[in-house]
């Protein structure tokens, strides 16, 4: 038998058996569907859509309180069309000029002309109603923590048939109730310290990205060491969990070229000054907005100022002084 550790692969070896020290594999599962997706968000809610449209169960699992994952924090950007065979055939009107736009004037994808966090919800709040409204079921505050498969060889690698997954809630300081998604319809709810989920027919990792795990991205490139910041959190983690445990049964790493690109600003030294992360403008619509008190280090002084549709808040507050 072999396992891929914490983030890894699960064999199961023999009946009833994970691995030494792991326990014994459920009489029963928790949960199950045919297609299980690990991730809710610009990757994970297409996939399931795409899952459900085929006819087949879907439950999307997520580690966040709610879906969205980076994307619902980004300005919306998405980079494909211009008349492309699949537009053509849904009666999507486009063409590269527009994309051009879409790429250069703000204007055209979001009145405020200028980036936040609304675009991001604007693309993927729609992608989430669409799963809701065909029967995709979401559990969230769940991260996964192990893929399990059959027993493996050389000449016959084990099939995934599930995911072991640890509870995750998220509670803000004085509060007494996890964080709970905007929309609940689908929800399944479980507060289990920890459940096995079994797919019928296949497990979709798409749990994002790998930035915030310093080491995984310094594997691209040495000089990205602790001191960069990361985008996206502290709604989302970058963990690398999804890579590692696909690597853990074989997978290769491919298109990682965000790692080492020099362009762009989702990683840079002090992006925002007097802010622990990069994103500092958000919508109300979008899930980091309870979260936004967290943002700060008023360590060395600091004067922000937060846009919503609620009002426009300006924190300052002096330097700290060494006694």
């Amino acid at each position: 038998m072999t396992t891929g550790g914490g983030d890894g692969a699960i064999d199961v070896g023999s009946p009833g058996v994970w691995e030494v020290g792991l326990g014994r594999l459920p009489a029963s599962w928790d949960f199950e569907a045919d297609v299980v997706v690990i991730g809710a968000g610009a990757t994970g809610l297409p996939a399931a859509i795409a899952a459900i449209d085929a006819g087949v169960s879907v439950l999307v699992v997520e580690a966040n309180y709610d879906i969205g994952g980076h994307a619902i924090l980004s300005g919306g950007n998405v980079p494909l069309g211009g008349g492309t065979s699949a537009q053509r055939k849904y009666g999507i009107e486009d063409s590269p000029d527009l994309v051009f736009a879409d790429l250069t004037d703000w204007s055209i994808v979001q009145p405020l002309a200028s980036p936040s966090g609304r675009a991001g919800a604007g693309l993927v709040r729609p992608l989430e109603a669409s799963a809701r409204a065909k029967g995709v079921k979401f559990f969230l505050n769940h991260k996964m923590t192990g893929l399990i498969r059959t027993a493996s060889s050389s000449a016959n690698p084990g099939r995934v048939v599930g995911i072991t997954a640890q509870y995750t809630p998220r509670t803000l300081p004085g509060a007494t109730r996890p964080l709970q998604s905007y929309h609940s319809a689908g929800n399944m709810d479980s507060t289990k310290p920890s459940v096995a989920i079994r797919a019928a027919k296949a497990v979709i990792l798409a749990t994002g990205g790998s930035t915030s795990n310093v080491n995984f991205r310094r594997m691209f490139d040495p000089r990205l060491t602790e001191v960069y910041q990361t985008a996206g959190e502290p709604y989302t983690f970058q963990d690398a969990s999804g890579e590692l445990a696909a690597m853990a049964i074989g997978a290769s790493l491919w298109g990682l070229g965000n790692q080492i690109l020099e362009n762009g600003d989702g990683i840079r030294t002090q992006r925002a000054l007097g802010a622990r992360y990069n994103y500092f403008t958000w919508d109300v619509n979008s899930p980091i907005f309870p979260l936004s008190n967290s943002n700060f280090d008023f360590s060395r002084g600091s004067r922000l100022s937060i846009d919503t549709d609620f009002a426009k808040v300006e924190i300052s507050q002096a330097p700290r002084r060494p006694r």
